[in-house]
């Protein structure tokens, strides 16, 4: 090669070199440039709209202007993983279409978020929201640290997946799961949920929920509280909770409340199912149920009331007065139960036992309720606490073989039961998973507390890889005995009730055969395409489906060993460029001499 070809060569060379150098430390320092079409970033500062497919890879999205949403889908597949979102700013005020949230999805877009983190700094400002859209999030921390501020929401028939994220709301009026509408539902695979402020409960919801293998835990709120004609089943799930601030529009303090907010109507159930999982309420009712038909069918859980009772059925704030009581049907199965059953003037109740179930208080002691009907299978077992009163008994043998009085009386449409001589007896408590309560049992109608124990194609933008694995937490609490002032002490200074007419009403049916079988199918039906997801572990979840990790690589992606070899090169190519040159040139000038 002639001298003057090696001096264009080094040219060359020295003149790519430098521009790669510039290109990948400006644009890894300053992440602003062009390749092939596409603006290649960093960070996204400010809202970002998309609309397309796209996957985002360890790129950080932050908005701070007031009543504007950092990231919004309003159409195609948008994948985002390992990227921190981060959304500040108030809004003036609670907007619908969640318009100071920190990702949005509109239109029937979808979006996957894996990974990463979303968090927001100001009031009205979700995490998460689908406003007719579909999101599945996985191993994502979710965090809103303000009032009026959920973790996700979903609204106008959209849905939320989650797989194994670990989400907390902080301030007031911010639950950690809501939904919107009646057509929109959500599921959830493992993780941790919990609320910190008043009226904050862990789910909130007007839609379908299914929820599996995950921790849920409200600090000052409601557990769960379903409005109206839908669903939530829990499985292999542990719920704590400690309402010490009652909700707006609620009397009394509750785990779960199920309730609708307008007027009561024929047609409305609320339903809920809780199976194999964990229950514990530190202050208020397991159950306050209000303004609603209802359908609660509880199987082989651990349940422990620190404080109340396990179910209030009765009138409250919302529908018309006289009109707004509970009508009531709870199935047992393989469950053991402690605790009183209030039901109020207004209210019904339709208590069925099968399959070993045993429950351990009283029911309707003030002989107050509308009408109580209880159906006992002959290996179920029902043990009093103090005087019962029910409108129809089923399942009984004629030496009640089934029933352990404890020195209480059973009544029966008004008349009381004649225990014969060798029944009765006390329970055995080698015979039973739970301790044996004390027997002054405390109960009254309004204000009382029960003695419970148990033991109880794309576009791809791409940044460093960082990760995070959510984990899944569980909670236990043992039992403690507690007692209200107000409730009566023995059982000779109780006063039965003549049995009035309205108590011989027959309970309006809630179609029970549908209702204690098959009225989840609905909230599980549009889970089919993750049924296998349940039986996978954490790591397996996480790393499931196809995320496009390594589908392409921009300049931000560079580490810093790639970066420190790529400057050595391009140092020593430079270094070797000039010093071809220089030697080029000087040859070139002995020559000329």
């Amino acid at each position: 090669m002639s001298r003057k070809r090696k001096r264009v060569f080094s040219c060359i060379i020295l003149i790519v070199t430098i521009f790669v150098l510039v290109v990948v430390d400006l644009g890894r320092t300053f992440a602003y440039f062009v390749i092939n079409g596409e603006i290649v970033t960093s960070s996204f500062n400010g809202p970002q709209s998309f609309n397309g497919d796209y996957t985002v890879n360890n790129i950080p999205f932050s908005n701070d202007a007031p009543d504007s949403i950092a990231v919004v889908i309003d159409g195609g597949n948008f994948k985002i993983n390992n990227s921190v979102i981060e959304k500040n700013g108030d809004s003036s005020s609670a907007l619908s279409d969640g318009s100071n949230s920190a990702v949005v999805v509109h239109n029937g877009a979808s979006l996957e978020l894996f990974r990463g983190s979303v968090t927001t700094n100001g009031t009205y400002s979700h995490g998460v929201f689908s406003d007719a859209g579909i999101i599945k999030v996985t191993g994502t921390n979710i965090k809103t640290n303000s009032s009026y501020s959920n973790g996700i929401v979903v609204s106008n028939g959209g849905s939320i997946t989650t797989n194994y994220i670990t989400l907390e709301t902080m301030g007031d009026y911010s639950s950690a799961i809501r939904v919107n509408s009646s057509d929109s539902f959500v599921t959830v695979y493992g993780g941790t949920f919990k609320t910190n402020g008043a009226n904050s409960p862990v789910l909130n919801s007007l839609g379908d929920v299914v929820i599996n293998n995950a921790s849920l835990n409200s600090l000052k709120s409601e557990g769960i509280v379903i409005n109206g004609n839908h669903s939530v089943t829990l499985n292999s799930t542990s719920l704590s909770t400690n309402n010490v601030a009652v909700s707006d529009g609620f009397i009394t303090n509750k785990s779960i409340s199920m309730y609708q907010s307008g007027d009561k109507t024929d047609d409305s159930v609320a339903r809920f199912t809780s199976s194999n999982g964990t229950m514990t309420t530190n202050c208020g009712d397991t159950f306050y149920i209000t303004n609603t038909k209802a359908v609660v069918k509880l199987v082989n859980n651990t349940i422990v009331n620190n404080d109340g009772n396990f179910m209030r059925i009765g009138s409250s704030n919302f529908g018309t007065v006289g009109n707004n009581g509970g009508d009531v049907v709870l199935s047992l199965s393989n469950q053991s139960v402690f605790g009183n059953i209030i039901v109020d003037n207004i209210s019904k109740l339709e208590m069925n036992l099968s399959d070993g179930s045993v429950y351990d208080g009283v029911i309707n002691q003030e002989n107050s309720a509308l009408y109580v009907s209880l159906n006992l299978s002959l290996d179920s077992k029902l043990v009093l606490r103090g005087n019962t009163y029910v409108n129809s008994l089923e399942g009984v043998d004629n030496n009640y073989s089934n029933i352990d009085f404890n020195g209480y009386d059973l009544f029966v449409n008004g008349e009381k039961l004649v225990v014969p001589s060798h029944s009765g007896s006390q329970v055995d408590s080698n015979s039973n998973e739970f301790s044996q309560p004390d027997t002054n049992n405390n109960t009254s109608s309004d204000n009382n507390s029960s003695n419970d124990n148990n033991t109880s194609n794309d576009k791809v933008i791409d940044n460093n890889k960082n990760t995070d694995n959510s984990s899944i937490g569980t909670s236990q609490n043992n039992s403690s005995n507690t007692s209200d002032n107000n409730s009566v002490s023995s059982h000779e200074n109780q006063k039965s009730k003549s049995n009035g007419s309205s108590n011989n009403e027959p309970v309006e049916q809630v179609n029970p055969s549908n209702t204690n079988d098959n009225y989840n199918q609905q909230g599980t039906d549009y889970q089919e395409s993750y049924s296998n997801e349940i039986d996978m572990n954490e790591e397996d979840l996480i790393n499931s489906g196809d995320h496009h990790l390594n589908e392409s690589l921009s300049i931000y992606s560079l580490d810093d060993r790639t970066l420190l070899i790529i400057n050595i090169i391009g140092v020593v190519l430079i270094i070797t460029s000039v010093l071809s040159i220089i030697k080029n040139r000087a040859l070139k000038d002995i020559d000329n001499v």
